[in-house]
């Protein structure tokens, strides 16, 4: 029986054949929740976890790989919205909700929780738990509100709209900068 010879990607001008393997590595990367490259590369490959880095590292950035990822991912991504009918404007409303609710919302006068029957779509996105207590007398009373954390959603929806890669990209110029002034003068910014 013949073995499957194991093609090493070029990166450049070179089009390589898409390897079974290679979907096989693909797939498997695909449908890891922590989408880790190397992972996946050692899984299929049974090579050491060193060289599934530099390999997986050379193989995702194949071209004809780069593009089977984005296809599978794409169909995952729909196979998914399909399945829970959910879509990606859907999700960033919710998100939305639970970084703009208004806390106040969530208490009375008398600083007591409201019931959740009352409270509005976003406040009731936004909690993330609650504390009941059992009274013969007074019934159920909630008595701790636990809300998500705001501020991984505020990352999260920086995420999407590009934010931190505008930040990054200032970073970089003002770094092009002070390197053009090094390179121009002889000098550091400082002197």
């Amino acid at each position: 029986m013949a073995k499957e010879k194991r093609e090493q990607p070029k990166v450049g001008k070179t089009t390589v054949r898409l390897t079974k393997r290679w979907r096989e590595i693909v797939d498997s990367w695909v449908l890891d929740p922590d989408r880790n490259k190397t992972d996946a590369y050692h899984r299929i490959m049974g090579c050491s976890r060193q060289s599934a880095q530099s390999a997986s590292s050379v193989m995702f950035r194949t071209p004809e790989v780069a593009e089977y990822a984005e296809a599978r991912l794409q169909q995952l991504r729909d196979m998914t919205e399909h399945k829970f009918n959910v879509d990606s404007e859907s999700l960033l409303t919710l998100l939305t909700q639970m970084v703009t609710f208004d806390p106040r919302k969530c208490v009375d006068d008398q600083g007591n929780a409201v019931r959740l029957s009352k409270m509005g779509d976003a406040e009731a996105m936004a909690l993330d738990g609650f504390d009941v207590v059992e009274s013969e007398t007074a019934g159920t009373i909630v008595t701790k509100l636990k809300f998500a954390k705001r501020y991984e959603g505020i990352e999260k929806l920086m995420r999407h709209l590009g934010m931190y890669e505008k930040d990054n990209k200032q970073v970089g110029d003002a770094m092009a900068s002070m390197l053009d002034q090094i390179n121009e003068t002889g000098q550091g910014p400082l002197g």
